[in-house]
Formats: structure tokens, C-alpha cells, sequence
């Protein structure tokens, strides 16, 4: 059909009709697109077909044959008696997984029941051992103040007696500090006059020690004049026998006065 043509009320009634005859159905575009036109025109006159055909097609609707009425109660029968057999089959299953679930949930009722009872008796004795150990807490914490009261007690008793045996000893420290240092003045005195008797004492013996050595040296002398005199005597005793009295007299003198210079300090 030309799409130029200008779309009268007749067009778009048998184009209607035409698209009921083959697809039993028609819209404003299903319209369109057989006729051309434009949507406000389509939709006027479509308007206009389905007031004039109200009564005709209620008519039709109503007027099915009985053939058709009792194949379509068939089977729209077949298909309720199908579907109420899937549902009556679905039901007895879906009754019998409740039941089954039903019975499970009675006996973890009974379960729980049991727990629960249970686990109320475990309350109660744990309660029970919480009272007790609020008690023993109690009695435990009343024994550390306690305790605690009598340690500060016996502490400050024992840092007040320590206290006075420190200050007694510092006391004590300051005198015997004191006393050494007298003490270790006077020990200076008496060891610097020890000292002194000391190097006097070392000088007395030096001079003693020297004196010593000159009398040695004086007595190993006497001793090689008195051999040397007793040479002489031996020598002279068989000649002169007579003079023998007198030279033994002087020897004695001479041997008296060498000892006894030997002697002297």
C-alpha cells in the first residue's frame, strides 16, 4: 500500500480486520506498519472499529460452538486433574518431610529439654560455687588488709628501732672517730720520738760499731807487739837468765797498759 496515501477510516478498519483474520491480534503499530499513517490518525480510528464491533465480538466470544466448549473443558479438565495429582503428590511429600521434620523437632525438644535441664543444674551449682567463691574472696581480702595493716605496723616499728641503731651508731662513729683521731695524734708523737731515741740510737751504734773497729784494730796490733815481745824474751832468756825477773815485770806492765788502753771507749 502507498505510505503517501492519506489513511481513511475504512483503511484502518480492514486492516483490522486483515490482521485479526491472520494473527487473531492487532496494535497501532501492527496498523502502521500494514497501512502506513500516523499514530493519532490509527489510534482514532481504531477507536471507532472497536465501538462499532463491541457487540460482534462479544457475540462471537459467546456464541463458541459446544464443540469447541467441551474440547477446551477437557482439556482444561486433563489439565486440573494433572496438576491437582503433581499438587496431591507434592503435598503427601511435602506432609510427610513436615511430619518427619515435626518428629525430629519433638525429639530435639526433648533434647534440648534434657540440656536445658541439665545445664539449669549446672547454673545452679556453679552459682552455688560463686557465692562460695565470693565468700573465700571476701574472707581473703579482709586477711590481706589485715596483713597488710599488721606488715605496715611491724614495718614502721622496725624502720623506728633501725633508725635509732643507726643514729646510735653514727653516735658511736663520731666518738670512735673522734678518739682515733686523738688517739692517732698522740701515736704521732710517740712514734716521732721513737724516731728521734731511734736515730740516736742507730748513731750511738755507728760510733760504737767504729770505736769497735779501732779497738780491733788496736788489740790485732797489741796482739802482734805482745808475739813479737815473747820472740824477744825467748830470744833473750837463755843469755840473760838473770834479767829475767826484770823483763817478765815489764812485760806485764806493757801488756796491762795495752789492754787496758784497748778498753777505753
Amino acid at each position: 500500500m502507498n505510505m503517501s496515501k492519506a489513511v481513511t477510516k475504512q483503511d484502518v478498519f480492514d486492516a483490522i480486520e486483515q490482521l485479526l483474520a491472520e494473527t487473531g491480534r492487532y496494535t497501532n503499530q501492527s496498523i502502521m506498519d500494514l497501512i502506513g499513517g500516523s499514530s493519532v490518525t490509527i489510534q482514532k480510528y481504531r477507536r471507532e472499529w472497536q465501538r462499532e464491533h463491541r457487540e460482534e465480538v462479544e457475540k462471537k466470544t459467546l456464541s463458541l460452538k459446544d464443540q469447541e466448549q467441551k474440547k477446551l473443558s477437557a482439556v482444561v479438565a486433563e489439565i486440573i486433574s494433572g496438576r491437582v495429582t503433581e499438587i496431591s503428590d507434592s503435598y503427601a511429600s511435602e506432609v510427610q518431610r513436615l511430619s518427619d521434620e515435626l518428629e525430629k523437632v519433638e525429639g530435639d525438644k526433648e533434647n534440648l529439654a534434657q540440656e536445658n535441664s541439665e545445664q539449669l543444674k549446672e547454673i545452679e551449682q556453679l552459682s552455688s560455687e560463686n557465692q562460695d567463691l565470693k565468700a573465700r574472696l571476701k574472707f581473703l581480702e579482709d586477711e590481706h588488709a589485715r596483713s597488710k595493716a599488721e606488715i605496715v605496723e611491724q614495718y614502721e616499728q622496725h624502720k623506728k628501732i633501725v633508725t635509732e641503731q643507726l643514729e646510735t651508731a653514727k653516735k658511736q662513729y663520731a666518738d670512735n672517730l673522734e678518739a682515733s683521731r686523738q688517739d692517732n695524734a698522740s701515736l704521732k708523737s710517740e712514734n716521732t720520738q721513737l724516731h728521734m731515741k731511734l736515730s740516736d740510737a742507730l748513731s750511738d751504734v755507728k760510733v760504737a760499731a767504729v770505736r769497735l773497729e779501732e779497738a780491733q784494730k788496736n788489740i790485732s796490733r797489741y796482739q802482734a807487739e805482745i808475739s813479737e815481745l815473747k820472740s824477744e824474751i825467748r830470744d833473750l832468756r837463755a843469755p840473760h837468765q838473770k834479767k829475767k825477773g826484770k823483763v817478765e815485770e815489764q812485760i806485764d806492765d806493757k801488756t796491762g797498759d795495752l789492754l787496758a788502753e784497748a778498753e777505753k771507749p
